[in-house]
């Protein structure tokens, strides 16, 4: 793991020239809303969910989550453009499910640090998840 502290605010795309990494090597995490509950999906930069296609991990129909839409509301101190799923205990109720999509998990993929735009926290996909399910349990998934 590695925590790099980028001095100012960096966006995802100067950090891939920067690094020289290609985007599939940097997580994203996107939060959605039903109701008052949210969903954390966490991928590849470049690429898209399909909510419908991931309905059994969110425990919903396949027409309510192709309804969700992008939540207005984060879990605790995140902002857009640097979201990611590590939460803390004040977003348990607020956040119902976190979802690893399938990503390269044996190599360090770089997240941005919550509502931090000027940190990267890099560290093995497979052990982001890891620490979280061990924290937060059934609140975190990975998705096959």
């Amino acid at each position: 793991m590695k925590l790099i502290d980028w001095e100012s605010d960096i966006t995802g795309f100067e950090k891939q020239i920067y690094l020289n990494w290609p985007a599939s090597k940097f997580a994203k995490t996107v939060y959605f809303s039903k109701g008052a509950l949210i969903y954390g999906v966490v991928l590849p930069m470049d690429e898209k969910v399909i909510l419908k296609d991931i309905s059994d991990y969110l425990q919903l129909t396949k027409s309510k989550a192709k309804s969700m839409a992008i939540s207005n509301v984060l879990p605790h101190s995140q902002m857009r453009h640097s979201a990611g799923p590590f939460i803390s205990k004040k977003d348990i109720g607020l956040v119902y499910k976190i979802l690893f999509m399938p990503m390269q998990e044996l190599e360090k993929v770089d997240f941005s640090f919550p509502g931090r735009m000027d940190i990267s926290l890099q560290i093995n996909y497979v052990d982001a998840y890891h620490l979280l399910k061990e924290k937060y349990g059934d609140m975190i998934v990975k998705v096959d």
